[in-house]
């Protein structure tokens, strides 16, 4: 059966709901596995008890398959995955279906979540996830012992100033960008002084920085530049769009700095938002992340 899952680079598991859930949010005409109705699935030895089950399964990925994937079957669900069934886990461990395929790099798209046509965002793998020509950049992945794939963000500027950073993650399954302590408070600081022309706005949903200033349109040459230095001398000069949000459903005009306190000490994440329209390549042989700027809705 076709199934669609949530790929996530700042996790290790294989998983989609099967059976019966007995605690799920469960958009219209979402799929669930049921393992009677497959010939390829076998359970798994195991010492996983009630909801949680490791299986394995041929995979079909595009028009190829792959036998023996090793996955999570769960009949208990938490959390609003929106209309996927599960999730691909694409990180470092070995449960990752990256390091199942023993691909060595892979690459995305992400398309603006604004974007009308609702296209998916490719996802490639191995010789297909090629990143070439002008204006590419790279910066090291840290080693690391957990499954994220963790740079070195040295500096953030926003306009004229420029604060100091220090380790971040990518991560493509977390939508917002959070920032530990000290970091945010002083980038949050120089977004507030180099903004200070524009009319400030109730902070709202967490978002600490907010404006009356529309990040769309005309109103998106108002907002200074926001650009991520990472370790290399790579430089991702970010789109108004990927770190000015229009916040609420008002629809009134309020658009706030998107990037968050984290609430976990010492762990700053680059979510998916402020990776739209760009090209993202993870080369996991040689420990190697490159990005340049792409129109993603017409990849």
């Amino acid at each position: 059966m076709k199934l669609s899952a949530l790929a996530d680079t700042g996790g290790d598991l294989i998983w989609a709901k099967c059976g019966a859930c007995v605690r799920v949010l469960r958009a219209p005409g979402l799929a669930i596995l049921l393992p009677r109705q497959s010939s390829s699935l076998s359970k798994l030895p195991s010492r996983s008890e009630g909801y949680l089950h490791l299986s394995s399964e041929t995979v079909t990925l595009g028009g190829d398959a792959m036998d023996g994937v090793g996955f999570g079957c769960t009949t208990m669900s938490v959390g609003n995955f929106g209309r996927s069934s599960g999730l691909v886990g694409l990180g470092r461990w070995p449960l990752s279906l990256v390091s199942q395929l023993d691909v060595g790099a892979f690459s995305y798209f992400l398309i603006p979540y604004t974007d009308p046509t609702a296209k998916p965002s490719p996802l490639l793998f191995g010789s297909l996830a090629t990143l070439t020509g002008a204006g590419v950049q790279s910066t090291p992945l840290l080693p690391s012992v957990t499954t994220f794939y963790s740079v070195n963000l040295q500096s953030i500027s926003f306009g004229s100033a420029t604060t100091a950073c220090f380790g971040m993650v990518f991560d493509s399954g977390t939508t917002l960008t959070y920032l530990a302590e000290p970091a945010y408070t002083a980038a949050k600081d120089a977004v507030l002084q180099q903004a200070a022309a524009l009319p400030r706005a109730a902070n709202r949903h967490g978002f600490e920085a907010c404006f009356q200033a529309s990040a769309g349109g005309g109103g998106s040459g108002s907002f200074p530049a926001m650009v991520l230095h990472f370790d290399g001398g790579a430089d991702m000069a970010l789109p108004t769009a990927n770190y000015m949000l229009e916040v609420g459903a008002r629809r009134d005009g309020v658009s706030c700095w998107g990037v968050q306190r984290s609430p976990a000490a010492g762990t700053s994440i680059i979510g998916n938002i402020m990776q739209m329209n760009f090209h993202i390549r993870y080369d996991v042989d040689r420990s190697m992340l490159s990005f340049l700027p792409a129109n993603c809705s017409i990849v």
